[in-house]
């Protein structure tokens, strides 16, 4: 069960965690689906789905965070500029910053349902 927020919350925890928890969600489909990229097509669409991605997670980590410092973060790690090699290397790298920025969403998540590092005001759920 979801505990506390991590800073003054500006939704319940427990509507946090479901947030963030859809975040997960859609980010693990992304991470298995570009197993099945078989071509530049294919790749096309897994790009606009990433690009979706860290737009949608960027916008549940400032309603849950309401703040930049999350969202700022999981950009970065989300995001990598294009490889000229080959699509097949820059899929390579962009799913391996897609874990990453994932983690994060992860410790997130994790730090919400612990209550950690939440002052007893905060605590709404």
């Amino acid at each position: 069960m979801c505990g506390a927020m991590t800073s003054a919350p500006r939704i319940t925890s427990s509507t946090a965690c479901f947030v963030l928890a859809g975040r997960v969600h859609s980010g693990e489909e992304l991470v298995a689906a570009a197993r099945i990229v078989g071509d530049h097509n294919d790749y096309d669409v897994w790009q606009r789905r990433h690009a979706d991605w860290i737009k949608e997670t960027c916008e549940a980590l400032v309603l849950v965070f309401g703040g930049p410092g999350s969202e700022d973060e999981f950009r970065q790690r989300a995001s990598v500029s294009p490889q000229p090699d080959s699509w097949q290397q820059d899929l390579s790298l962009q799913v391996e910053h897609s874990r990453s920025a994932l983690d994060l969403v992860y410790s997130l998540l994790e730090k919400i349902e612990s209550g950690q590092g939440v002052s007893s005001e905060a605590q709404r759920a």
